[in-house]
């Protein structure tokens, strides 16, 4: 792994050409573009409701079609992983309470969950929610690459201390057969590093 998720993830939905334009804009990080598109009035999908944080409009799709929460995008994202990876913790509860699968994986090339959204948005709280919901804290992406990888490799060690609260393998391998503690020396974070040894990283 030569980056972070989020600069993968990011990436990855720069380069999809499947959505609308407002899901663009917000990939893009346009969000000037848009606020535009919402004032419009424009009838937004459960994706772009969930990537915008538009929790009212989600809550009426998931009304009337309580299969969308686990639904998939035509760039292979999906609610739940949207609203967390865009901050959008009102939205992602109403997601939650209305069925949405914690541990759904997307069918984009980074293989992602809404915990590694959280992990890569840097959102602690987000991931704190997820995990007192049931997520998996040893969830693979693309390479073999879980949670306390992606924290370990920013070093965010409070993520990485809710992560081994909640039973996070320390010394877990990707494809490459690194542990986060490897990612953490990579990363040049000494706090990481510390972190992970101390709690029997190797």
């Amino acid at each position: 792994m030569t980056t972070t998720l989020l600069l993968m993830m990011v990436m990855a939905m720069a380069q999809t050409q499947t959505v609308s334009e407002i899901l663009q804009a917000k990939y893009s990080g346009n969000n000037a573009r848009v606020e535009e598109l919402l004032k419009t009035g424009i009838t937004l999908n459960i994706f772009e409701a969930a990537a915008t944080g538009q929790t009212t409009r989600v809550r009426e799709l998931v009304a009337a079609d309580p299969a969308l929460v686990n639904a998939y995008a035509p760039d292979g994202f999906f609610p739940l992983a949207l609203a967390v990876f865009f901050g959008n913790k009102a939205t992602a509860e109403v997601l939650l309470d209305a069925g949405a699968d914690v541990n759904q994986q997307s069918r984009e090339s980074m293989r992602i969950r809404a915990l590694q959204s959280a992990a890569a948005a840097r959102r602690l709280d987000l991931a704190e929610m997820l995990l007192a919901r049931g997520a998996n804290p040893n969830v693979r992406a693309e390479g073999g690459f879980t949670p306390l990888h992606g924290a370990a490799l920013s070093g965010q060690v409070d993520l990485a201390l809710l992560l081994l609260k909640h039973g996070a393998d320390v010394n877990a391998k990707d494809d490459s057969g690194s542990t986060p503690l490897a990612h953490a020396v990579k990363g040049k974070h000494e706090a990481m590093v510390d972190f992970l040894r101390q709690r029997g990283g190797v």
